[in-house]
This record gives C-alpha cells, sequence and structure tokens, in this order.
C-alpha cells in the first residue's frame, strides 16, 4: 500500500504550484534588494530532477552557476559552470567562459568551453572530453572543437542558451510580439525558430507573490518556462521534467552530496 501511494502520478506540468506542492521549491533569504539585471549579477541554480511522481524518484542532480560582468571593453563576460551527476554515477562538469555584446539579445562574440566526465570510480574519462573554442563575426561562427574546424553560418539574430537568462531579465513584463531568434544549445548546435513570450503571471506561494512568466518554443527543443520576481530576477525555469531552481547554496549542497552517495548507483 505504502508503495503505491509513492506511486502517484504528477500528470500536469511543473507550474510554480506545483514544483511547491512537491518540495522543489526554497524560499531564498537575503537577495539583495537593488538588484540591476544590466549590471553585474551572479546567480546559482540548484538542478531538480522529477521522474513523475509526486513522492518517490524526484531529486537534486547538480547545479548551475551563472555569473555576468561587464568588461571595461564595453562588452558583457558570462561564466559558466554546470554539474549534473546522472544516475549510473556518472559526473559531467562543463565551465564556458562567454564574451557578448551588451545588447538586448546577449549576442557571443567569442567562447570556449571545457566539458569532461568523472566515472563512479572517480576517475576522468578522456575520450569524452570536449574542448572548444570559438570567435563569431559577419554572420559567421569559426569554431575549433579538440582541435577540429567547425563553421557555422548565422541568418538571423541569434544567442546562447546559457546567455537567455541575461536576455530574458532585461525583456520588458508585458504581452507584446514574441522575441524570434535562433539559439546555439550549449554554444555548440544551432537551433533555429526560437520564440520568447510573455504569459503572464503565475502564482507560487512559496514566494509569496505572483510570478513573471515567460515561455520559449522552437525548432529541436522542448518548451522552457521561466519565472521572475517584479525585479526582473529569474527565480526558476523548466524544461518538461527538470527544474532550475535559484539556490546560493546549490554548489555546496551538491558537493557535500557527492561525499555521501554511492556514485556506482547514482
Amino acid at each position: 500500500m505504502i508503495q503505491k501511494r509513492n506511486r502517484i502520478r504528477v500528470g500536469t506540468p511543473l507550474t510554480p504550484e506545483m514544483l511547491d506542492s512537491l518540495n522543489a521549491l526554497n524560499p531564498v533569504a537575503g537577495l539583495p534588494e537593488n538588484f540591476d539585471s544590466r549590471g553585474d549579477w551572479e546567480h546559482t541554480y540548484r538542478i531538480w530532477s522529477c521522474h513523475g511522481y509526486k513522492k518517490s524518484g524526484n531529486d537534486d542532480r547538480g547545479f548551475l552557476k551563472l555569473k555576468r560582468r561587464l568588461t571595461n571593453s564595453g562588452s558583457v563576460l558570462m561564466n559558466v559552470e554546470q554539474n549534473i551527476l546522472n544516475h549510473a554515477g556518472f559526473l559531467n562538469t562543463i565551465k564556458s567562459d562567454i564574451e557578448c555584446k551588451d545588447d538586448m539579445m546577449a549576442t557571443p562574440l567569442q567562447w570556449k568551453i571545457d566539458s569532461m566526465f568523472i566515472g563512479p570510480d572517480g576517475k576522468r574519462i578522456e575520450d569524452l572530453g570536449t574542448r572548444d573554442r570559438a570567435k563569431a563575426s559577419d554572420g559567421v561562427i569559426n569554431m575549433i572543437r579538440n582541435g577540429l574546424k567547425v563553421q557555422k553560418r548565422l541568418k538571423n539574430v541569434w544567442t546562447g542558451d546559457w546567455c537567455l537568462p541575461d536576455v530574458i531579465q532585461k525583456l520588458p513584463f508585458d504581452e507584446t510580439e514574441p522575441v524570434e531568434f535562433d539559439m546555439m544549445e550549449e554554444m555548440s548546435l544551432l537551433r533555429s525558430g526560437q520564440k520568447l513570450k510573455y504569459r503572464g503571471t503565475q502564482k507560487a506561494g512559496v514566494f509569496n507573490q505572483n510570478l513573471h512568466w515567460f515561455q520559449q518554443t522552437g525548432h529541436g527543443i522542448l518548451p522552457y518556462d521561466y519565472w521572475l520576481d517584479d525585479r526582473h530576477r529569474l527565480l526558476y525555469f523548466v524544461t518538461l521534467s527538470i527544474a532550475y531552481v535559484l539556490d546560493p547554496e546549490a554548489e555546496t549542497k551538491f558537493e557535500k552530496s557527492l561525499l555521501t552517495i554511492d556514485r556506482g548507483r547514482g
């Protein structure tokens, strides 16, 4: 009987109220009142996974840290670090530095990405690592991946998925025409025909306020939903069964969890 109760299906999208009921959210204390989406900021998100049931199989799988800094030359530097532990016990670590224009789409100018996998035995798996170096100009991306040259041509306004939080936090809260663009997924795979649309507000009891909701749709991706507070601060976003929840302690919590879990079982 207990096992059956733990297998109650979620059955609906991961809205703010649903995430709250699944204990996936946490009220974030001490957030700066003077948050400026166009200035320097740093967000760390806890990566939470839902396996489709309300009372079992849902857990934290890693963190995503984004840091935005204005440079002396007038550009924007986005520092990215992502760590995800899968259920087989493999840890994927990605670090990236992306220099962008200080425009509405945070258009990337140049970037570097280093990705590595660590097995359940704690050893790095050399064959699965990647190293990217890229520059974009005049509608062309020139990239070197593990020593191999790759070129991609751009036709439209574009940005990267790790730059999207910067983009979304600068958008107005009004239901005008959607923002249309192409997107580089993990700064390596071009996804065309993306749209960002403001959808109004949704209730989230844990934050004691209505949150502003944007939705992203486009070719080659699952829909993304983003929720921001009144100061245009991105509190969390969701795609299918994965939620990214603003949590300044997420990195520390994840590092502690690696010391206590059986990596062989995930």
